[in-house]
């Protein structure tokens, strides 16, 4: 069921947003800030609220109304946890938020605290399709979700979150983090990289992480048969370690594959993306999402662009705060459910 559309205000909104990393590690932590500057951009107030610090800080410090590092994250559900992110709360609070706007599922719970105090709806972006084991006790504490692609919001449905209350929006893109290379600048990458200027390359580009299905990008490699000299296969992302994911086996598998089956993997985040840009004319009519395909350009404004976005975002964001009645999620406890 697709909310009912916001009526048209000029008030800026106070948006509250929560970023558990500031580190430049990879498309989630970029493409957060950029959306939060993208909102601020369009005449919204920005508050952060962050637990670890990083590279990216200072560019939150130039937009928004307020950062303040605090933990977050609850992990276990213990009373540890809950006191630990009381000053969260608070700080939220402080804020006065027209809407909360978290990126990570479980900081639902410490948005969902807040907005109980401050009669705010809750925004959960869901940028990957790792299967919280708390999907089924949180699937209620956001108002709404906004998935990153069509597979994203299925994956997230089949583990327990109601349909109705997804919306698809695609990343966009700041065309000018990404310019769009010519003849001369792939030569020079592949240089660079010391590929041969006729090889046949195939690029990986985002975290290394059998989530993403590269270890399928690995056996389907070793089927086309090339040599080294024919083509490569180069690899750019952070690899996901055991370290990052608790409980995690397959983590260290992946590591050991990339180390035995990739001709070369790039570690270091490159700056830019060199390749030949197909600028067909869109044959794309209406659809479902709130941004169009990355292929689909036209006369007018670019699509898939971080502006398309960012409005579509805001839309979401109005959307839910016109429409939310103020309430509290029942938790049953297991006393009561028997």
């Amino acid at each position: 069921m697709t909310p009912k559309p916001a009526p048209v205000s000029a008030r800026p909104l106070r948006i509250l947003m929560y970023a558990r990393s500031l580190r430049r590690e990879g498309g989630t932590e970029i493409s957060s800030v950029q959306i939060a500057r993208a909102l601020s951009d369009r005449g919204n107030s920005v508050n952060l609220l962050y637990e670890r610090e990083g590279q990216l800080l200072t560019e939150y410090l130039s937009f928004c109304r307020s950062v303040t590092r605090v933990h977050i994250a609850v992990e276990r559900f213990s009373l540890r946890d809950g006191t630990r992110i009381v000053p969260a709360i608070w700080s939220g609070v402080r804020c006065r938020p027209d809407v909360i706007y978290v990126h990570t599922f479980r900081d639902v719970i410490c948005g969902r605290l807040t907005g109980a105090l401050t009669h705010a709806p809750v925004v959960c972006h869901l940028r990957d399709m790792f299967h919280d084991t708390a999907t089924h006790r949180l699937r209620s504490w956001a108002d709404r979700y906004i998935a990153v692609s069509a597979a994203t919001r299925d994956s997230w449905v089949s583990d327990g979150i109601d349909k109705t209350r997804v919306d698809v929006v695609h990343t966009g893109i700041d065309p000018m983090m990404y310019p769009a290379g010519g003849q001369v600048e792939r030569l020079e990458a592949r240089k660079v990289l010391g590929l041969r200027s006729d090889a046949f390359v195939a690029l990986y580009y985002g975290r290394l992480d059998v989530d993403k299905g590269i270890d399928v990008l690995f056996d389907a490699w070793r089927l086309l048969g090339m040599s080294a000299d024919e083509g490569r296969l180069v690899l750019q992302g952070r690899p996901v370690l055991a370290r990052d994911r608790v409980g995690s086996t397959s983590s260290g598998v992946l590591c050991r594959r990339i180390t035995r089956d990739s001709d070369r993997t790039i570690r270091e985040v490159v700056t830019r993306l060199v390749s030949q840009i197909d600028s067909r004319p869109s044959s794309t009519g209406s659809d479902e999402n709130h941004n169009l395909p990355s292929h689909a350009r036209s006369t007018r404004a670019p699509t898939f662009s971080l502006q398309g976005m960012a409005e579509s975002v805001e839309n979401i964001l109005r959307t839910v705060m016109s429409n939310r009645a103020p309430r509290f999620p029942r938790v049953r406890s297991e006393a009561t459910a028997r």
